[in-house]
């Protein structure tokens, strides 16, 4: 058979990027890793150099698609080593980049004529924590820190009429953006005298909110395989969206709200019969979902997972 050899290589590369980009939708790898591997583009030029020397020793086409398979599991491999060892080794970052961490504080007063706010946190891998102000006579609109040795934090507070809509975004350093056990946890308190939805994106997290003291009408979850765990309260009405990967999540739910479950994941498994939830449809409710005036409506979607409702 007749070797095309820039045709295989190509092939191959098409095939490798596919991989990449499975892991990264299957949310196994971050989606920083396309980043880290763009730093190792010069391996297209050995590639290629090589594509140029099967062609002019005229390989068949079993010898020649063999070094190619050879050569991308040699780099397919040697990605994998370099960012293992680089950057999932805590204490070998942390011995890097331990004494870089820097502080920021966050904080704003609570606006006048505000009813509601919106808060929109994206983030890398993390740790979340979030709660109420302790101080009830607070005027703050919300205060906190952000701790990072690899990220920044971008934060942005709007006004649109009566609703307030604040972003906080993190943005890697960029020479060292990767390290997703180095340190990089927010922590944040927000008014107890208007209510506030949350929309929450993060990649492998350790994500605590304790929503006990806080009115929370509405929160999105969009996380990878993390640790979970949301304290919800009875002062109102609340739709929560989940969207995880293989995660342990944890919801701890007040015996004053109403509940209803929509799960759409097949391999999830779960406590919602044992904690009292009848089956309708393909749904989860709770007994008292139509006598209680506040119901929480929880829609889960997550990979092979563990869901947990607690009592409050």
């Amino acid at each position: 058979m007749k070797m095309y050899p820039f045709r295989v290589a190509i092939g191959f590369l098409v095939v490798f990027l596919s991989v990449i980009l499975f892991l990264t939708t299957a949310r196994f790898v971050p989606w920083g890793i396309w980043l880290f591997v763009w730093q190792f583009w010069p391996m297209l030029l050995v590639i290629f150099g090589i594509a140029f020397l099967i062609r002019r020793w005229k390989l068949n086409f079993l010898l020649g698609s063999s070094i190619f398979a050879l050569i991308f599991a040699l780099t397919g491999a040697g990605l994998w080593v370099t960012w293992k060892s680089q950057y999932f080794n805590t204490d070998q970052f942390a011995e890097r980049n331990g004494t870089n961490v820097t502080t920021t504080m966050l904080s704003n007063e609570l606006p006048k004529k505000i009813d509601h706010s919106d808060v929109r946190i994206i983030f890398g891998s993390s740790k979340i924590q979030l709660g109420a102000i302790d101080n009830s006579g607070s005027n703050l609109l919300y205060s906190g820190t952000h701790k990072s040795n690899f990220f920044t934090m971008n934060e942005s507070l709007e006004m649109v009429g009566d609703k307030a809509k604040l972003t906080l975004k993190t943005s890697p350093w960029i020479k060292k953006p990767f390290a997703s056990k180095g340190v990089n946890e927010l922590n944040m308190d927000f008014s107890e005298k208007i209510p506030y939805s949350f929309d929450i994106t993060t990649q492998t997290s350790d994500v605590d909110l304790n929503f006990q003291n806080l009115k929370v009408p509405k929160l999105d979850i969009d996380a990878g395989a993390s640790n979970i765990n949301v304290r919800f309260g009875a002062s109102s009405s609340i739709d929560a969206k989940i969207n995880a990967g293989a995660s342990a999540i944890r919801l701890y739910v007040p015996k004053d709200l109403g509940i209803i479950v929509h799960s759409h994941s097949t391999l999830m498994s779960n406590n919602f019969q044992k904690f009292g939830l009848s089956k309708k449809d393909a749904n989860f409710e709770s007994p008292n979902l139509k006598n209680e005036k506040n119901k929480l409506n929880i829609d889960l979607s997550s990979g092979i997972s563990r869901v947990e409702l607690l009592p409050e």
